[in-house]
C-alpha cells in the first residue's frame, strides 16, 4: 500500500471509529478482526501455536478455533479503546479503570526515586493504564516502532501524548532516553513478549525457546530501577483492571551476559502467570519461539 494512503485509511478508520457510538464501533471492529483472523493464516497460525503452548496441547480444534474467535475480539477492544481513548473524560477514565492488585508496589517504587519499569505484555488495553497513571501523577513513558510513513508514527504518538503517555521511537537513540527518564526518577513501560529488534536472549516461554527483548533486565541493572510485570485487562461492561506483580529480586554476578539473560528470564515467568489468567487477550500473532 502506497504510504500516504496507508495513512490516509488509517487516520479514516479511526474517525469513524471514534464517531460510532462506542457498542458499535466495537462490534463492528469486532467483524472486522474475526474476518481477518479467518483469512490471515499467518495470524491464525501464530496464535494457535501460542495457545496450545499456554493451555497444553489437548485442546481440540473446536476449541483452538473458540480461542481464535474470542482473540480476535479482545484485539477488536483494543484498537476501539486506543482510538478513542484520548477523547475520553477524565471521569470515563477513573470510573472505568481499577487496580485488583499490587498498587502498592508500584507507588512504593517510585517513590523511592530510582525509576521503575513496567514489563508488559501485548495484551489487554494498557494505553488505559497509561492514561490512568497520567492522572494518579506518574506520567508513563513508552517504546514505539517507527512506523512508515513518518506522518503516521507522528499521528500515533500525538494521540498517545494526548493521553498524556511520552513515546520514544525503537530507534539507536532509544536506550540513553530510556536511561534518562529512569535515572530522573521516572516510569517507563516496555512491552517484552515479543522480539522486534533482532536482538533478544533466548529464555523459556510456556516450556519451549523463546527470543525475548532485554530491554527491562539490562535497564534495570544499568540504573537500578525496579522490574514489576504488570497487565491492564479488559474486564466487563467496558472496565479495564489492572494487576500488578511486586518488583522482581534479582542479585547481579557481574557477568553482564549471563545476568541479562537470568534477569529476563525471571521477568518472563511473571508474566507467563499474567498471561495465563486471560490467554484470550494475548495479542501474539508473529512467530514467537526459535522451534
Amino acid at each position: 500500500m502506497h504510504p500516504e494512503l496507508k495513512y490516509l485509511t488509517y487516520r479514516g478508520i479511526a474517525t469513524v471509529l471514534q464517531l460510532m457510538p462506542e457498542p458499535v464501533a466495537i462490534f463492528v471492529a469486532s467483524l472486522v478482526s474475526r474476518l481477518v483472523m479467518r483469512r490471515n493464516v499467518d495470524y491464525r497460525f501464530h496464535y494457535e501455536e501460542a495457545i496450545r503452548r499456554v493451555l497444553g496441547d489437548g485442546l481440540s480444534e473446536r476449541e483452538i478455533r473458540s480461542w481464535s474467535t474470542r482473540v480476535s475480539g479482545s484485539y477488536a477492544r483494543y484498537w476501539v479503546d486506543g482510538i478513542r481513548l484520548n477523547r475520553m473524560s477524565g471521569y470515563d477514565i477513573d470510573s472505568r479503570m481499577m487496580v485488583d492488585s499490587g498498587m502498592s508496589y508500584l507507588v512504593d517504587a517510585y517513590r523511592q526515586g530510582n525509576g521503575v519499569i513496567l514489563a508488559l505484555a501485548h495484551m489487554g488495553s494498557w494505553e488505559w493504564g497509561g492514561a490512568w497513571l497520567f492522572r494518579q501523577d506518574m506520567p508513563l513513558a513508552a517504546v514505539a516502532e517507527v512506523l512508515d510513513p513518518p506522518k503516521l508514527f507522528d499521528w500515533f504518538s500525538s494521540s498517545r501524548e494526548a493521553m498524556g503517555i511520552t513515546v520514544i521511537p525503537l530507534d539507536k537513540g532509544a536506550a540513553g532516553k530510556l536511561s534518562s527518564k529512569l535515572h530522573d526518577g521516572g516510569l517507563v513501560g516496555l512491552i517484552c513478549d515479543r522480539d522486534v529488534t533482532g536482538q533478544g536472549v533466548e529464555v523459556d516461554l510456556f516450556g519451549d525457546r523463546a527470543l525475548l527483548p532485554p530491554g527491562p533486565a539490562l535497564l534495570s541493572l544499568r540504573t537500578g530501577a525496579s522490574v514489576l510485570p504488570a497487565v491492564v485487562y479488559q474486564g466487563p461492561d467496558g472496565m479495564h483492571i489492572a494487576t500488578i506483580s511486586a518488583p522482581v529480586e534479582y542479585n547481579p554476578t557481574g557477568n553482564l551476559r549471563k545476568d541479562v539473560s537470568a534477569y529476563t528470564q525471571e521477568i518472563i515467568y511473571r508474566l507467563e502467570s499474567l498471561i495465563r489468567r486471560a490467554p484470550d487477550q494475548w495479542y501474539i500473532f508473529s512467530r514467537n519461539w526459535i522451534s
